[in-house]
């Protein structure tokens, strides 16, 4: 199946799988999430980290979401208010000398989608393979109908991954505790992710409001991230470029209402490998301390059961 075949398939049967799609609702911290549940245990090619997040009872992984669940009272303002994406990606396309980029492709303001060269340098880029490769990146696979992958968090904060943070908040204009811990993907030749979107809605502290993807490497060939509602756009995985966009409305009710054109999909890497890292923005606070370890001390979870939490 060619590269154009292989986008048009996936484009076709979007729509009928978003539709049938079961999503959890909101439940309380310990009661099962999705019908499925109920044979968790005999779901064997089922994703570990989905099915500890959904199906908390029957995992028995009840103190994982405990910690997922310590956040923020929702009380607390979020960071983007009404109308301030758009002068958020403004401000990033009209200041992009000032950040010190050379290139920039904006190619959508509906939705927003900007694409920024030389964000990273060739230093920052093997630094957060490094980070993932010694937080167990390259042992930890995940095999998935819709996804095929190796991941790892990337939870250090010093030198150049804490420099990183603070140039994310001055091009975003959100402070770095609204993010996810950075995590860092590895594709071998073959691997994908296939058509998604970042926004989950279970996130407590807040949707996805902001991705950043940032590619770690120039793959020899495939690896893209392909777009087919924005201008049916593929992105070159280019070593160094960022690319971001937004995931909700900020307008209308409710606020932050998925943006469903946003959906995107990692093609497979046809030779060579691919490195990657997901920055996810909220609009308010998603730690409750001032680092990662804090954080499992006042949950009093294990730092594995982070992983599973923030995966």
């Amino acid at each position: 199946e060619t590269t154009e075949q292989h986008k048009h398939n996936y484009r076709r049967n979007l729509r009928d799988e978003s539709s049938s799609e079961e999503r959890p609702t909101e439940s309380s911290s310990c009661e099962e999430m999705l019908s499925v549940c109920a044979n968790v245990k005999n779901q064997k090619s089922t994703s570990t980290i989905f099915m500890n997040q959904y199906c908390t009872a029957a995992c028995e992984s009840c103190r994982v979401q405990h910690h997922f669940n310590l956040t923020c009272p929702l009380e607390e303002p979020a960071t983007y208010q009404v109308g301030d994406l758009g002068r958020v990606f403004t401000n990033i396309t009209a200041t992009a000398a000032a950040a010190g980029v050379d290139i920039m492709e904006t190619i959508g303001n509906d939705p927003w989608l900007v694409v920024i060269d030389d964000f990273l340098s060739d230093a920052e880029c093997d630094a957060l393979v490094l980070c993932g490769t010694n937080a167990g990146l390259t042992q930890k696979s995940r095999y998935h109908r819709s996804r095929r992958s190796s991941t790892a968090l990337c939870e250090t904060e010093d030198g150049i991954i804490a420099d990183l943070y603070r140039r994310i908040e001055e091009l975003t204009q959100v402070p770095h505790v609204n993010t996810e811990p950075i995590q860092i993907v590895k594709y071998n030749p073959g691997q994908f992710h296939k058509m998604h979107h970042d926004y989950d809605e279970q996130r407590k502290r807040g949707h996805r409001v902001l991705t950043v993807l940032l590619y770690l490497n120039t793959v020899q060939q495939g690896g893209g991230t392909y777009f087919p509602e924005v201008e049916n756009k593929t992105i070159v995985a280019r070593k160094g470029r960022a690319v971001l966009w937004s995931n909700g409305f900020d307008s209308g009710t409710p606020l932050w209402k998925k943006d469903k054109r946003l959906v995107h999909e990692d093609l497979p890497v046809l030779k060579g490998l691919k490195y990657a890292a997901n920055i996810w923005i909220h609009p308010r606070r998603f730690r409750t301390g001032k680092t990662w370890e804090e954080d499992d001390e006042r949950s009093g979870s294990q730092h594995n059961d982070l992983q599973y939490a923030l995966s």
